[in-house]
């Protein structure tokens, strides 16, 4: 078995893990609701409250429209601006988020469309 020193890392992507050395580093905690309900077509997504437990900042944010039926204006940002396109939803969402490390975690989000008052 190879035996791997300090200076030259062992890499291993597991699940949001990544092996270095003797460590095992977690991906970004995600904080983020797994629903949202508006009564609006425009939204703004919010995983800003997002952290590296480690302290592996700055994090990295991508955002997409799991089934394509809305438009995101700004995919990279922690908070992007969002169009519901027509129909009446459900709309899902899945962000990734990557540390300076190149640990990373993905969290869904479902956006559903309420009548409003």
């Amino acid at each position: 078995m190879r035996q791997y020193s300090p200076a030259e890392p062992l890499l291993q992507q597991r699940r949001g893990c990544v092996a270095r050395g003797n460590l095992l580093e977690r991906g970004p905690v995600i904080v983020l609701p797994d629903s949202l309900f508006t009564n609006t077509r425009y939204i703004i997504l919010d995983a800003s409250g997002s952290f590296s437990p480690q302290g592996n900042n700055p994090l990295k944010f991508f955002w997409t429209s799991l089934d394509s039926k809305a438009a995101i204006a700004n995919p990279a940002s922690a908070t992007p601006n969002v169009w519901l396109n027509t129909g009446s939803g459900p709309w899902v969402f899945e962000v990734i988020v990557t540390d300076s490390r190149g640990n990373s975690s993905t969290k869904q989000i479902t956006v559903r469309l309420t009548q409003g008052p």
